[in-house]
């Protein structure tokens, strides 16, 4: 048997399990250019990149766009970047990244997160941002999102702003698993959970001051029987409304309540026994 003793020794499949743990700059960093067999192993496709692109300093940025990104772009598979300082503008003048299965987002603008979701297949997007704030667009790429990214299992979004959904029916969405990190009304979440049939678990934020005013017609929704788990954060909300929205999602057997409503200890304890896990920390005014 012969006795491994160089680093260099090791097999091509071990170094791409190395590789797979290392991010791309650091990957570049240790091994590129030192020996043909490693630029050879480097730019092999069948490693599954990951590139870190947040707080980058300048000559970081510059290995990324002189050396890595044109050699493994395409290749790259796991992407997390902050477009504060138009990086990822700059990045996609020029680079392709269809093969995109997992991107994290921050501070990015319309026109490149349009650009994103419409040239890869994601299987898991996150998104927080305040540069995309206007309804029409919000609307847009939540449309994109649930009715275009069929491949598309995890979403959490933050736009800094309040989501109105628009009533449709996204017969390709595969989303299981969303967190919502901005408000919206009662109505709207109801005509999100509607409309995700295969919906398991969805932490939300749920704010009904001024409902009146942006009110929906929900009375011909269905509901959803695919949510397992839900986790609600509720501000200026009625116990009416809580008891409206539970009814719709009759398969949810864990249930997490924060925020502030007004009802009495006796609901919540009739709301306990309807459910496996129940937590609630809801600032509440008792009625005795």
């Amino acid at each position: 048997m012969k006795q491994i003793s160089l680093f260099t020794d090791l097999s091509n499949d071990l170094f791409f399990e190395i590789f797979d743990y290392m991010d791309v700059l650091y990957l570049f960093q240790a091994f590129f250019n030192l020996n043909q067999r490693f630029n050879l192993l480097i730019i092999d496709r069948h490693i599954c990149f990951q590139a870190n692109m947040i707080d980058l300093k300048s000559y970081e940025f510059m290995i990324y766009r002189n050396l890595i990104l044109p050699k493994i772009g395409c290749y790259i598979r796991y992407l997390s970047i902050s477009d504060q300082l138009n990086y990822l503008q700059i990045i996609l003048r020029s680079i392709s990244l269809t093969n995109l299965l997992f991107i994290r987002l921050y501070d990015v603008k319309l026109n490149e997160l349009r650009i994103i979701l419409r040239h890869c297949k994601l299987k898991y997007i996150f998104i927080d941002t305040n540069y995309i704030q206007n309804e029409k667009h919000l609307n847009e790429i939540f449309h994109i999102l649930f009715n275009q990214q069929s491949d598309l299992c995890s979403m959490q979004c933050n736009f800094h702003t309040n989501l109105y959904f628009v009533e449709e029916k996204y017969k390709l969405s595969q989303l299981r698993r969303v967190i919502i990190d901005c408000e919206c009304f009662s109505s709207d979440f109801i005509v999100l959970i509607s409309q995700l049939p295969k919906l398991c678990h969805l932490n939300a934020r749920i704010n009904d001051h001024n409902r009146e005013y942006m009110d929906k017609d929900i009375d011909n929704l269905t509901g959803n029987e695919s949510l397992r788990s839900l986790i609600l954060h509720i501000e200026n909300f009625e116990f009416d409304r809580l008891l409206l929205i539970l009814s719709l999602i009759p398969s949810v057997h864990i249930l997490e309540l924060n925020g502030s409503i007004d009802f009495d200890i006796n609901h919540l304890l009739e709301l306990e026994r309807n459910y496996t896990s129940f937590r609630c920390n809801l600032k509440h005014y008792l009625t005795f």
